[in-house]
């Protein structure tokens, strides 16, 4: 199982480098409300820009993401607009997101971990996520988690008292499509 997990993510590098990547290697989506609407959300624009895989020390793998935030989608142009603006991302000020995934870890089946340092709004935050292998076949990737936009200081913090104010949790979704294996050559 753990040759399966190495193949995936030596896969996931190549799938993704941006010299292969015409389009986004996969989906960015998430999940923002309010006491009035839920607006689902998509980044269609992201790119790996680096990627380094050990595979006799997983641990020592980096894979380094970039998040074009102009790219931001909701199905809302006013909303997408306004999300845009320096009430949220600022994105004239702040033009990407960066992601490095570091040390990694194997936990069995389907399954690894990683530490993931996300750079947002001039904010930094490393936390654990855990991502699965979905499809085999497909050889189909997801990790779910839930972002604090405060912890970036997007927007302005929830408030009770105004319907329209966002609630801070903010459930994210990724998935990446890998292509069969490349054998990797040991030194």
């Amino acid at each position: 199982m753990k040759t399966v997990f190495l193949a995936t993510m030596v896969g996931l590098c190549v799938a993704m480098t941006p010299a292969l990547a015409a389009e986004a290697p996969g989906t960015i989506t998430f999940v923002a409300q309010n006491k009035v609407a839920t607006a689902d959300g998509i980044f269609h624009k992201w790119r790996i820009v680096e990627a380094i895989v050990d595979e006799a020390n997983p641990s020592a793998s980096r894979i380094v993401l970039e998040i074009d935030l102009k790219s931001i989608d909701t199905g809302n142009t006013k909303r997408d607009n306004h999300l845009r603006d320096p009430d949220f991302f600022d994105v004239e000020k702040y033009p990407t997101a960066s992601v490095v995934i570091d040390n990694v870890r194997y936990e069995g089946g389907d399954v690894f971990d990683a530490d993931v340092a996300l750079d947002l709004h001039g904010k930094q935050k490393t936390m654990p996520i855990r991502f699965r292998i979905e499809d085999r076949e497909e050889r189909k990737i997801t990790a779910a988690f839930t972002l604090n936009r405060m912890d970036f200081e997007v927007g302005s913090p929830y408030s009770m008292i105004n319907p329209l104010s966002i609630e801070e949790d903010i459930p994210m979704k990724v998935t990446a499509l890998i292509p069969p294996a490349v054998k990797s050559e040991a030194p």
